[in-house]
């Protein structure tokens, strides 16, 4: 069975979570370990708050949509406005969709560099490397021969 649906959890916190489920949807799934394939969303910080205790969330609403475009599409449009009016009551850390909220936060040169990486498969990766490589072997050499006087090296 698929069927998309866009879902708010509670936190018994009172804190919330809204987040959709499109690929092999099934809302009986949803926080339900009898479940053949349960699903208990793919946000880390609700799935922290999960692994120390599992009970600790409730559904509170289920919509049944008929596409994943449907279901992405009230996500962002239910985040949009529940985000803004009353963000600490949210647990979510993006405005559905595919906008990640970073609230602010840039990231470091060092995580630039690492996203970008793992962005790569892993022969460019390699094959990076092994450039990068050569490359300070170059600038060593080129180092050694113009700073330092031959009959040092």
């Amino acid at each position: 069975m698929n069927c998309p649906y866009f879902y708010i959890i509670e936190h018994k916190s009172g804190k919330l979570y809204a987040g959709v489920k499109v690929a092999n949807a099934d809302p009986l799934q949803l926080l339900n370990e009898s479940h053949d394939f349960p699903y208990f969303t793919s946000s880390k910080i609700v799935n922290g708050l999960l692994k120390e205790d599992r009970n600790s969330f409730s559904i509170t609403d289920i919509i049944l949509c008929d596409s994943k475009e449907h279901a992405y599409e009230i996500e962002y449009n239910f985040l949009s406005v529940a985000l803004r009016i009353e963000p600490d009551l949210w647990l979510n850390r993006w405005k559905g969709g595919k906008q990640w909220s970073m609230a602010g936060i840039r990231h470091t040169n060092e995580a630039k560099v690492k996203m970008s990486i793992a962005k790569l498969g892993k022969r460019e990766v390699i094959m990076l490397k092994r450039i990068y490589q050569l490359l300070m072997v170059e600038l060593i050499i080129h180092f050694t021969e113009k700073h330092i006087p031959p009959n040092l090296y």
